[in-house]
């Protein structure tokens, strides 16, 4: 049996950690979730995660990390998985609503509270985020044209503004009634907005 070595545990043991602290920030956001228990959830002493982080404020910067990983390897898993540019579409646009929802609303608790230090790199983190998403965007769309179901005359960038912003709503810094409001608005309206994209920008036999 191969030998593991000590570096590969202790990367395996730091994105424990890392998964652990996501799901504690993810629940109790950032002001509430405790080392305490991000230690209890990773079912490790107080001690060896502070072996690993030395503060808070940088394991929330790795859980923030994680989290927007496994947010885009989500969406372009299911996306890929379907077949046909309509079908595509209509993933990209539903699919990350709802865990844009679910998880935003984190960083910005942590806008109040967090160093001046971290803000910055934060920031960069965020527009990575909607960096990637335009990507993706670009990418189904030039997949549209090859299919022969987009209209050529169409503007990606009139695309891209629309969906990447339309979806960026749930990002609203706002209290928790005012954003499930937000949110049932958004769920509501999508089907309309997809089929009005849509309209826009099929090509007509």
């Amino acid at each position: 049996m191969e030998e593991i070595s000590t570096n590969d545990t202790l990367e395996r043991k730091k994105a424990m950690i890392i998964k652990a602290a996501m799901e504690v920030f993810a629940q109790n956001g950032y002001a509430k979730g405790s080392i305490g228990d991000i230690a209890a959830k990773a079912e490790i002493g107080k001690a060896t995660l502070y072996y690993y982080f030395d503060s808070k404020e940088a394991l929330f910067m790795e859980a923030v990390k994680l989290a927007y990983q496994l947010f885009f390897e989500n969406i372009e898993k299911q996306v890929a998985s379907l077949v046909g540019f309509e079908a595509r579409f209509r993933a990209l646009v539903r699919i990350p609503i709802r865990y844009i929802y679910e998880h935003v609303p984190i960083l910005f608790e942590a806008r109040n509270s967090f160093p001046e230090a971290y803000l910055a790199e934060l920031e960069t983190l965020q527009e990575y985020g909607r960096q990637r998403m335009r990507n993706n965007i670009h990418r189904l769309f030039q997949e549209g044209l090859a299919e022969k179901k987009v209209d050529d005359r169409f503007s990606f960038e009139a695309l891209s503004n629309v969906v990447h912003d339309w979806m960026m709503m749930a990002e609203l810094n706002c209290d928790l009634h005012e954003r499930q409001m937000i949110m049932q608005k958004l769920e509501k309206e999508q089907d309309l907005l997809i089929d009005l994209v849509l309209y826009g920008i099929l090509k007509r036999g």
